[in-house]
């Protein structure tokens, strides 16, 4: 059966990742020690490929872990800022069938970009924003654990057209409006404010009064695209003395909702966990702690908010990047058990195709996209192009994976509204 929807693809500044590819930093390069880092380089490989911490966990892939060789294609030893590292490249293709054969997710290298605005306050109550030029344990905690996720996660230059559009007060009350405006000039749609300071146990902090109301009606009012209402879940716990509503995206920060005298709901049976253990650990990280964490998701007019607590403020970082990680995966990763009666196909009208080239280059792309089990051109009359897709996953799948690029974009009407069903526009 092919399906037709009402499809609006929001522009998304994206990079494709090497999520076959896994670095493991090293003391040396002797036999021991290059085994155990493929090993370790082969997880890594695989938590990127399928967004979940809890792929190694999977039976089938302890067995391959056990023997990497069989993936591996080729490695070498680099020296990266002065500690050496061994980088291994494994067969993509390979990986997939394992992924899939284990009935884990699988994400796709195209990841969104996304930017950090971290203000930082010391022991001595002075407020400092992490920038991009810094080599500090919270800033290194960052850049490795985005690389060892397979996303990208930039940190502001903080050069006068930052410091002219946002201050430290703002990242510090993450206003979701100074935090879009500052971010413009990244070209990004993914952005995560945070505050990172010594812990007051006596009281768990809060968002400024002015904007609490506004972002608690903005995250539970507004849901996900690649939501429907038969597969949302929710459940209810706490945290300390702080009352939170969690919808579960499975990530090991989840996004967390700071919400007074919600009612818990039936979690659905269908929901393939991304994951209630990556949950449970999160919240085994959280509750009293020396420091506090206290961050913002935002993706378009959407704003989930939550907080982190330990003794560690590296450790605090490298929470929320696994996190948010987790989180990117649970919106773009295909997930097994969709549709588990046959693959859900579609057909896509494409125009703006001018030449035999951009024929084939359509296709391809098509092709390449990780929902996409298979695809075929149909029909042709004259620039515009009938392809057929069989799925992985969903058709929301499909939008939500098409959203991280523009090489498509959807055919408006008079009133530039995008008309129903799959009508499209090639991009070059």
């Amino acid at each position: 059966m092919y399906v037709a929807v009402f499809v609006s693809l929001p522009a998304t500044a994206t990079v494709q990742i090497d999520t076959h590819v896994g670095q493991v930093q090293v003391e040396n390069q002797n036999q021991s020690t290059q085994q155990q880092a493929s090993r370790e380089a082969l997880k890594q490989v695989l938590i990127k490929m399928s967004g979940t911490t809890t792929a190694p966990e999977n039976a089938g892939v302890k067995t391959a872990v056990r023997s990497p060789g069989q993936y591996l294609r080729s490695y070498r030893f680099d020296d990266i800022d002065g500690q050496l590292y061994y980088i291994a490249e494994f067969d993509q293709q390979a990986l997939l069938t394992l992924l899939r054969r284990e009935g884990l997710p699988v994400w796709g290298n195209r990841r969104p970009e996304t930017i950090l605005w971290l203000a930082v306050e010391n022991d001595n109550g002075q407020r400092d924003i992490v920038e991009e030029a810094q080599s500090d344990v919270i800033s290194q905690a960052v850049r490795e654990t985005a690389r060892s996720r397979g996303i990208r996660v930039s940190l502001p230059l903080m050069d006068l057209t930052d410091n002219q559009a946002i201050a430290i007060y703002d990242i510090w009350g993450r206003f979701p409006q100074a935090l879009i405006k500052a971010s413009s000039r990244y070209g990004v749609d993914y952005i995560i404010g945070a505050r990172l300071y010594k812990n007051n146990n006596a009281a768990i902090p809060n968002l400024p009064e002015p904007d609490q109301e506004t972002l608690l009606s903005e995250a539970l009012s507004e849901n996900w695209n690649h939501q429907d209402n038969a597969v949302q879940s929710r459940s209810e716990t706490r945290v300390g003395v702080q009352q939170v509503d969690t919808l579960s995206m499975g990530a090991a920060a989840n996004v967390q909702y700071q919400v007074a005298n919600s009612q818990p709901q039936t979690v659905a049976d269908n929901v393939m966990p991304f994951s209630t253990a990556e949950f449970e650990a999160m919240m085994a990280e959280q509750g009293e702690g020396e420091y506090a964490l206290d961050w913002v998701f935002i993706r378009g007019n959407d704003v989930k908010t939550g907080s982190l607590y330990g003794n560690d403020k590296s450790r605090l970082a490298q929470l929320l990047i696994n996190g948010y990680a987790s989180y990117l995966a649970d919106i773009f990763s295909i997930k097994p058990g969709q549709n588990a009666q046959s693959s859900e196909k579609v057909k896509m009208s494409v125009a703006n195709l001018d030449s035999l080239e951009n024929y084939v280059m359509a296709q391809r792309y098509l092709a390449s996209l990780s929902v996409v089990e298979h695809v075929s051109l149909s029909a042709q009359s004259g620039s515009v192009g009938t392809f057929e897709l069989s799925l992985l996953g969903s058709a929301q799948d499909l939008i939500n994976t098409m959203s991280l690029e523009n090489r498509l974009q959807p055919v408006r009407d008079a009133f530039g509204q995008p008309v129903q069903g799959y009508n499209f526009y090639w991009n070059e």
